[in-house]
């Protein structure tokens, strides 16, 4: 979470490099990484809290499938 304004802007970044090329196309899985009360649902990271465990897999899997 200390570096959520640094992801935001990187993402953002990204996201309109693709946006500015039809070859690419961007999913938004950062919305999908946070709990109903707002918070990132550590359910989806590994114990480290930096990488994904297989449920956050899942979701990132079925989020670049469906815009596929």
């Amino acid at each position: 979470m200390k570096h959520l304004d640094e992801q935001k802007k990187a993402n953002a970044l990204v996201k309109a490099y693709c946006d500015a090329d039809p070859r690419f196309g961007y999913v938004d899985i950062a919305p999908l990484m946070y709990g109903a009360d707002g918070k990132l649902d550590p359910a989806l990271f590994a114990k480290d809290g930096l990488h994904l465990s297989p449920a956050g897999y899942e979701k990132w899997s079925a989020a670049v499938a469906a815009a596929l």
